[in-house]
C-alpha cells in the first residue's frame, strides 16, 4: 500500500506583509491623530481668538455705555455731532468727512450763572474709542485718520452708507495679552437724537373741535417724503397710516418702506427706528415743570413769578403765559366768512375772533392773542422820471421817487383767525437816511423825510406820511388760515402823487414801473425841484443821518381801528416798531396797550 504525505510546502513572505499592513495601519492612526491634534490645536486657537474678540467687544461696549453715562448722564448736559466744528464759514464744516458724524458731550449753560453772560460752550467728550487724554479735546474730531492707518478703523463702511455715503472712522486701541497675541478693538456712538424717526403713529379723526387742536398743535411724524438722496426720494410713496410702517424696530427694516434697499443707504446718518428723549431742564436739571395745572386756575390767583431774567430785565411770568394756555376758551365755530386769500371757514371749524369795538377790546384778557403777528414792514424806494408840466421842447423830465409800503403778516395760531368787523393799520415814517444824487459831479444831497414829509408849521419833518390799512372792508377783511402768512401792498393802484394819507391795501404786490406805489418830487424843504432832460445820467447814494425826530421810526404803531379811522374813539394803538429805539414806550405821542 502506498501512503502519500501532504506536501510540506508553505508559502514564504506572509507574517511580511502582515507586518507591513500592521505598519500602514498603524501611520494611519497616527497621521489621523496628528490631524485630529492639529485641527484641535487649530479649534482652540480660533476660539480663544473668538473668545478674546467677543471679550473686546463686551468691554468696548461696557466703556462706551460708561462713557454715555458719565458724560450724558447728569439732566445738564447737552449732546452734538463733530460736523458743527468750523474755521470762519459756520456753514462750511472743518471736520473731515469721515469724523463728522462723531458724537460729543458739552456742559449746558448753568442756570446760576446771569442771562446776560453766556459762556462758551465747555466740551466734555467725543464717544469715540481712543486716548481719554485725546477724546476730551475737541479739537481732536478735526485730525484726520487715513484709510490705511494702522492706528484707526473705519466702522462705519460703504456696505452701510453707500458708495457715496459718509463713512465713520475712530482710533483703535491696541493690547498685547500674555501669551504674545495682539488685540484691536474699538466703538463708536451716533446721535441717534438728530435722526428723524420713521415709524409713525396714524393720524386721529378729526371728529371734534379738541383733536382737531391736537392733530394741529404738532406733527404727527416727521416729512420723510420730502428727503432725497440725489434725485430719489426712497419715501416719496410711504404711508404713515400704514399698521407695517407703524412696527419697524431698526433702521434695516426701513428698508421695506423705502422704494429699494439701496436707495436708504444714504441716509444711514439721517433716519432711525429708535429714536426717544425726555423733556428735561438742561440748565437746572430734572425734568421740566408741567405748568397746566397752574394755569388751568382762575387768573386772579396766579402766581406772579418771574420765569428768567434777560439783560437785567424780568422776563415773562406766569400771568402773561396764563391767556396763551387759556386761548382755547375764546374759539367759536359756525363761521362761514371767506379767507383773505381765497376759500372760507367750514361751518364745523373752530376760530378765533376779535373784538369789534374799544369797550370790548379794553377788557378783553385775550385781546393781545386774537391779532396777526408783523413779521415784515417794507418801503420800497425807486426812481421815476415825469414829463414836465407843462411840457417842454426838447422834453424835460421831474426826478422823484415812489415808494411802495409792503407788509407780511402772519397767523402763529393752529385755528383760523378773523378780523371781521374791525382792522389794522400801520403808519409809515420816513426812514432815517439821506439820498445823495450827483449830475455831471454836482451832488444833490436831501433827507427821506424832507422828501416824503417836507416841515410845515402843523407837521415836523419827518412826521407819518401814509398810514396802510389792512381789512378795512367789508368784501375783504383780514381773515387768515392757520399759520398763513400773506403780504399786503397798494397792489396795482395807480401811482398818486404825494399825500398818500389813508390806503387800504390788497392780498399781493407786483412791481409796475407805470402803476402802483406814492410819487414825491426828488426836493427837499430849502431846494427847487429837479429838472433834467431825458438821457441824462446820474449817480446815487444812500447813507444814514442823525434824524432824532419821530422820522426814525418807519413803522410806529399798528392799530385795530373800529368804525372810523385813526385819532377817534373808537382806535387803540397797541405797539411801536422803531430803528435804533429812539421812539420809546413813554412818548406821549405814542400810547400803546399791553
Amino acid at each position: 500500500m502506498k501512503i502519500i504525505h501532504p506536501s510540506r510546502f508553505q508559502s514564504r513572505g506572509f507574517a511580511l506583509v502582515v507586518t507591513l499592513a500592521l505598519m500602514i495601519l498603524l501611520t494611519v492612526i497616527a497621521v489621523g491623530l496628528l490631524s485630529l491634534s492639529s485641527i484641535s490645536i487649530r479649534s482652540t486657537s480660533q476660539g480663544g481668538a473668538t473668545q478674546a474678540a467677543r471679550a473686546n467687544a463686551r468691554l468696548a461696549l461696557m466703556m462706551a455705555i460708561g462713557d454715555l453715562q458719565k458724560q450724558l448722564g447728569p439732566d445738564t448736559r447737552i449732546s452734538g455731532t463733530a460736523d458743527q466744528i468750523y474755521d470762519t464759514n459756520p456753514l462750511v464744516s472743518s471736520t473731515p468727512q469721515s469724523q463728522r458724524h462723531w458724537c460729543g458731550a458739552y456742559q449746558s449753560w448753568p442756570a446760576a450763572l446771569p442771562a446776560e453772560s453766556r459762556p462758551t460752550p465747555e466740551f466734555l467728550q467725543w464717544f469715540v474709542s481712543g486716548d481719554p487724554a485725546n477724546l476730551k479735546q475737541k479739537s481732536y474730531a478735526k485730525e484726520a485718520f487715513s484709510g490705511n492707518s494702522t492706528n484707526s478703523v473705519e466702522m462705519v463702511t460703504t456696505n452701510s452708507v453707500g458708495a457715496s455715503g459718509d463713512t465713520v472712522r475712530v482710533p483703535m486701541i491696541s493690547q498685547t495679552a500674555a501669551n504674545g497675541m495682539k488685540n484691536h478693538f474699538a466703538w463708536w456712538v451716533g446721535d441717534e437724537g438728530v435722526k428723524a424717526y420713521v415709524p409713525s403713529r396714524p393720524s386721529l379723526p378729526e371728529n371734534g373741535t379738541a383733536s382737531q387742536r391736537y392733530a394741529m398743535q404738532t406733527s404727527p411724524h416727521f416729512g420723510l417724503e420730502v428727503m432725497a438722496t440725489g434725485a430719489d426720494k426712497p419715501f416719496a410713496t410711504f404711508d404713515h397710516e400704514s399698521i407695517q410702517n407703524q412696527k419697524l424696530v431698526t433702521w434695516q427694516q426701513t428698508s421695506f418702506a423705502a422704494s429699494s434697499p439701496e436707495s436708504i443707504k444714504l441716509l444711514f446718518h439721517d433716519i432711525s427706528a429708535q429714536n426717544r428723549g425726555l423733556l428735561t431742564n438742561v440748565r437746572a436739571g430734572g425734568f421740566r415743570q408741567d405748568l397746566s395745572m397752574i394755569l388751568q386756575t382762575p387768573e386772579s390767583s396766579i402766581r406772579r413769578d418771574v420765569l428768567y431774567k434777560a439783560g437785567g430785565r424780568d422776563g415773562i411770568n406766569l400771568a402773561e403765559l396764563w391767556p396763551y394756555h387759556n386761548l382755547w376758551t375764546q374759539l367759536k365755530s359756525g363761521g362761514g366768512n371767506s379767507y383773505s386769500s381765497g376759500g372760507a371757514i367750514s361751518n364745523s371749524a373752530s376760530y378765533l375772533q376779535q373784538q369789534t369795538s374799544k369797550a370790548a377790546m379794553l377788557t378783553d384778557r385775550f385781546y393781545a392773542q386774537k391779532q396777526p403777528v408783523f413779521i415784515r414792514f417794507q418801503q420800497l424806494l425807486s426812481f421815476l422820471a415825469k414829463p414836465k408840466s407843462p411840457a417842454t421842447n426838447p422834453l424835460t423830465y421831474e426826478l422823484g421817487i415812489v415808494v411802495d409800503p409792503i407788509i407780511t403778516v402772519w397767523n402763529p395760531l393752529d385755528v383760523p383767525l378773523s378780523l371781521q368787523g374791525s382792522f389794522m393799520s400801520v403808519k409809515y415814517f420816513a426812514l432815517p437816511y439821506d439820498l445823495k444824487v450827483t449830475f455831471n459831479g454836482v451832488d444833490n444831497k436831501i433827507s427821506l423825510s424832507d422828501i416824503v414829509a417836507p416841515a410845515s408849521t402843523l407837521t415836523p419833518a419827518g412826521y407819518n406820511f401814509l398810514t396802510i390799512r389792512l381789512g378795512n372792508s367789508t368784501t375783504l377783511p383780514l381773515i387768515l388760515k392757520p399759520g398763513e402768512v400773506m403780504t399786503f401792498s397798494q397792489k396795482n393802484a395807480p401811482t398818486t402823487t404825494t399825500n398818500a394819507g389813508l390806503v387800504d391795501v390788497k392780498p399781493g404786490w407786483v412791481y409796475d414801473t407805470t402803476a402802483g406805489g406814492f410819487y414825491y418830487p426828488f426836493k427837499g424843504r430849502n431846494t427847487s425841484q429837479v429838472f433834467r432832460a431825458g438821457d441824462a445820467t446820474f449817480d446815487y447814494s444812500v447813507m444814514p443821518n442823525n434824524d432824532k425826530s419821530l422820522g426814525t421810526s418807519y413803522a410806529s404803531a399798528h392799530n385795530i381801528y373800529y368804525k372810523s379811522h385813526d385819532s377817534s374813539q373808537e382806535s387803540q394803538h397797541v405797539g411801536y416798531y422803531t430803528i435804533n429805539n429812539r421812539i420809546t414806550a413813554s412818548d406821549s405821542k405814542y400810547p400803546y396797550f399791553l
